[in-house]
């Protein structure tokens, strides 16, 4: 099974933001000024094959991985981003992010 990537352009009050689904739990959020989010990225073929994604391509800038599992935390991400794992919160290239951590 192939998956191709869908992006979508969001515009809420003036302001607009880019979010693309990679596939399982990865997506990518532009923001305007042009800082991008990838969101617990993947490791293709993680799983004996069960992740059959294609390989995460695009640059980021902050990565989130919400836990150490294959399919969560892929780090091998183009540019130079900030890896975010710790439950806390803090700015990173003008971008508020507030990592909680859950008991379920």
């Amino acid at each position: 099974m192939r998956v191709v990537a869908d992006e979508r352009l969001f515009i809420t009050k003036g302001v607009f933001m880019k979010i693309k689904f990679f596939g399982h739990a990865a997506f990518s959020i532009r923001s305007a000024d042009g800082v991008t989010i990838i969101t617990d990225p993947y490791k293709p073929g993680c799983f004996d094959g069960g992740i059959q994604y294609e390989a995460i391509t695009d640059a980021a800038d902050i990565v989130t991985i919400s836990h150490d599992h294959d399919d969560h935390n892929e780090t091998n991400i183009q540019g130079s981003p900030e890896f975010v794992r710790d439950p806390k919160e803090q700015e990173i290239k003008g971008i508020a992010v507030a990592a909680m951590l859950l008991d379920l």
